[in-house]
Order: structure tokens, then C-alpha cells, then sequence
């Protein structure tokens, strides 16, 4: 089973730049509602891609650091990192903030590596 880590402002460069694999990133709140309903959707997807990807949680409360430095648009956000997030390796998941993130979904972009698919840009 597949863990989802707390990240924190003092360890987030480290963590992420010396990953051997491609880190996993939720920015979330606890006022939100749509990232409540995330978390155990996000569980699944852990357990299901626990080899190819290490993922993580940052509360944007408690984190206000990472907050401001990568400024998500809004919460919940996930993000994909590979490498120095500085060098621009972020690759943000085109998500729908309406009706939040899908199990279907987060499969569909993380078995395209992070990319966006033709038909989605």
C-alpha cells in the first residue's frame, strides 16, 4: 500500500529534486470542500501508481512558505514534479474545479506521464 507524505516547507526543494521518481503534489486547505472530497480519491491513485510516482500532500494553511512560492491557483491543485521545480518541470494537471478531481482522471494523466493529451489542449 502506498503512502501519501505530509510535505514541508524545510524539506520540499530536497524532496523533490532528488526523488528517483516523479513527485506527486496536492495543494490543499482544510476549509475546502473539494479537497476533502479528494482525499481518499487521491489514496487510490497512490496505491495504484505506488512504483512510478511518490506522492504528497502540502496543507497551503500550515505551509504559507510553499504557498506563496508556487502560488497555486486555487485549491485543490496537483501538480507533477520531476527535477528542480525552479527549472520548470512542473507540469499542473488540467483538472476541472468545478466538479473536482476523478479517480478516471488522475489515472488518464499520470499514465500519460504528466502530459496533456491533443485532445485536451
Amino acid at each position: 500500500m502506498s503512502k501519501v507524505y505530509v510535505m514541508k516547507n524545510n524539506y520540499f526543494d530536497r524532496i523533490v529534486s532528488q526523488a528517483p521518481i516523479p513527485c506527486v503534489v496536492k495543494f490543499t486547505s482544510a476549509g475546502c470542500h473539494l479537497c476533502h472530497e479528494l482525499k481518499p480519491v487521491y489514496k487510490e491513485v497512490a496505491k495504484k501508481f505506488k512504483d512510478k510516482y511518490a506522492f504528497f500532500s502540502v496543507d497551503c494553511d500550515a505551509e504559507e512558505d510553499l504557498k506563496q512560492e508556487f502560488s497555486p491557483d486555487g485549491v485543490p491543485t496537483i501538480r507533477v514534479y520531476s527535477g528542480n521545480p525552479r527549472d520548470g518541470r512542473e507540469i499542473p494537471y488540467p483538472g476541472n474545479e468545478v466538479s473536482g478531481y476523478g479517480f478516471e482522471d488522475l489515472v488518464k494523466f499520470l499514465n500519460n506521464h504528466g502530459e496533456r493529451s491533443e485532445e485536451e489542449e
